[in-house]
């Protein structure tokens, strides 16, 4: 799947208040941070060079299995190239993300259907965001989304959903977030299978930078609740970082089903090997990233495998 979510995933989605780049902005826009040394103005594209072939290969999947001409696939496969667009200008940051895709609910669907992840047409949102870091301490980000998602009746729904987050770093050993995700009204708990997350909720994070590159993260989900009520929800996850292999685990706790979600994940190639010290990441950005989430859901247990191949120009 053509998802930057992907390394969040295999630390169990406790994600609020870990520092990152395209993959931060779906769960604190206020934590994405690309570049270690300042400029007056930086521009960066990202590209996603496997998705393409895919769709080229398997246009009608692509597109849920419609018959649609060979020029629209051609024209998708061309387009899917580009993952993000960034501009830096010294605090501030201005860019968008393209086709990230959503994980729908199995049970929308037959209880023996997978999980919308193949149909990227029919269910994706792109974001366009905005983030200014206020000193070394705070951080603010915020986010829109256009959402699109495909009924099993046949519609075609898009709407627009907002993400707002605050980060703060009192000392070079612990970050805290904060972030509010507000869903479009078309498109309820988009989010809900895999993250946890619930519309106009509050969610906090802890993470804790320790010695030797690793990181240890928790996140409260629904710690303010919103109008439906919704119930916390216990994130954790750890991430131990080596030269150019970083290792990830996590676990959610599902009270409704009394059991654990597990997640585990790897980091291949640290794309800072690649630049000048002016040029590299903040932090440690690898180029190729899996997870496996063990989730039991209704009866049923399901595996959902996750992999995101990324390039930076």
């Amino acid at each position: 799947m053509n998802s930057s979510r992907i390394r969040a995933l295999g630390l169990g989605s406790a994600f609020t208040a870990m520092e990152g780049d395209l993959g931060s902005l779906s769960y604190n826009p206020a934590t994405f941070n690309l570049y270690a040394e300042s400029r007056k103005l930086r521009f960066s594209l990202f590209i996603s060079p496997i998705v393409p072939l895919f769709i080229q290969n398997n246009g009608q999947r692509f597109f849920g299995d419609r018959v649609v001409s060979s020029s629209k696939i051609t024209m998708a496969a061309l387009s899917s190239i580009f993952k993000g667009i960034n501009v830096t200008m010294r605090a501030i940051d201005v860019g968008v993300l393209f086709g990230e895709p959503i994980f729908k609910n199995p049970a929308l669907k037959a209880p023996s259907s997978r999980p919308h992840v193949t149909e990227l047409y029919q269910h994706q949102y792109n974001s366009l965001y905005f983030r200014l870091k206020l000193g070394e301490q705070v951080t603010l980000g915020a986010s829109v989304h256009l959402t699109y998602d495909d009924e099993e009746s046949g519609g075609r729904l898009s709407d627009l959903g907002a993400n707002y987050g605050v980060m703060m770093q009192p000392n070079k050993y612990l970050r805290v977030g904060v972030s509010l995700l507000v869903d479009p009204e078309k498109i309820r708990n988009y989010r809900l299978f895999l993250e946890e997350f619930k519309s106009d909720a509050v969610n906090l994070g802890v993470t804790f930078l320790a010695p030797w590159r690793m990181q240890m993260n928790l996140d409260i989900r629904n710690a303010a609740v919103g109008p439906d009520g919704a119930r916390e929800k216990f994130l954790t996850g750890i991430e131990k970082q080596f030269t150019h292999v970083a290792l990830r685990c996590g676990a959610q706790y599902d009270s409704r089903e009394s059991r654990f979600t597990y997640s585990a994940g790897v980091g291949l190639f640290d794309l800072n090997a690649l630049f000048a010290r002016n040029n590299k990441y903040a932090h440690a950005k690898y180029a190729l990233n899996y997870a496996i989430i063990r989730k039991f859901f209704q009866g049923i247990v399901y595996n959902v495998h996750g992999v995101h191949l990324e390039a930076r120009i």
